[in-house]
């Protein structure tokens, strides 16, 4: 292994879980002791980020993570596997404790009870639309241009019509460029419901937002909600404004 490959394995995967050379040495030591003929680690630390974009919009994301720390033991003819999600020290002695065993017992060996672990949480438990909607309340959207007067009347005599329904409103995204969000408007509107970009600015930083209504009842909201679904903006929330 030359040295830029071991100080990014040293970076990537024992570093952070509080591991080095001499953590590896003692894992080996329970690994390989009378008996056993041969024995490895095998690690994986891997981070995959997927976009899918149709027409200028975002049509879907994903983000994962994969790690985890595979050990093996060959006694003979009898190999022993174990695997662990967590890669520090107790996890791997653990490990090869277990892939030890299956090798040089194979199925005479008791199965062992089920414990409950403390496994380090990979992704927050957040909920990005809920945290959006929150954000979107507290902030109050910029005007692109400031309103005319038949403008303000209209929105007016709308605010009035809607006035039973706390969010009349279906928001179908968010997005970092104008052109994107007036595409998305556009194929809305070409499916016979109403839509329109909003220019929001929060912490110096601009997005424009497409919302289809407002609707004047619960059952027609949620009509929106379904239809702008249909033609694949999954995300869509009701907001305030």
């Amino acid at each position: 292994m030359t040295d830029i490959a071991l100080t990014l394995a040293q970076d990537r995967l024992l570093r952070p879980g509080g591991l080095d050379t001499a953590g590896l040495e003692r894992t080996f030591g329970q690994l390989l002791g009378p008996g056993v003929d041969f024995g490895d680690l095998y690690f994986q630390h891997a981070r995959r980020e997927s976009w899918s974009v149709e027409d200028g919009i975002v049509k879907d994301g994903a983000h994962s993570i994969e790690q985890g720390v595979g050990v093996r033991a060959m006694s003979g003819e009898k190999t022993g596997f174990a695997y662990s999600d967590d890669i520090h020290a107790d996890a791997l002695l653990a490990a090869a404790q277990s892939a030890r065993a299956i090798s040089r017992e194979g199925g005479a060996q008791r199965g062992r009870s089920l414990l409950r672990g403390n496994a380090r949480a990979l992704y927050p438990a957040l909920d990005p639309i809920a945290g959006a909607a929150a954000a979107i309340d507290a902030a109050e959207p910029t005007p692109a241009s400031p309103p005319s007067a038949a403008t303000a009347d209209a929105s007016a005599a709308t605010a009035a019509s809607v006035s039973s329904l706390s969010k009349p409103f279906v928001q179908v995204g968010t997005f970092g460029v104008e052109t994107n969000a007036n595409s998305g408007a556009n194929k809305i509107r070409r499916n016979g419901m109403p839509a329109e970009v909003r220019e929001l600015t929060s912490e110096g930083k601009t997005v424009w937002r497409v919302l289809v209504g407002p609707a004047t009842s619960r059952s027609e909201r949620n009509a929106m909600q379904r239809d702008v679904k249909d033609l694949g903006f999954n995300d869509a929330f009701t907001v305030k404004n």
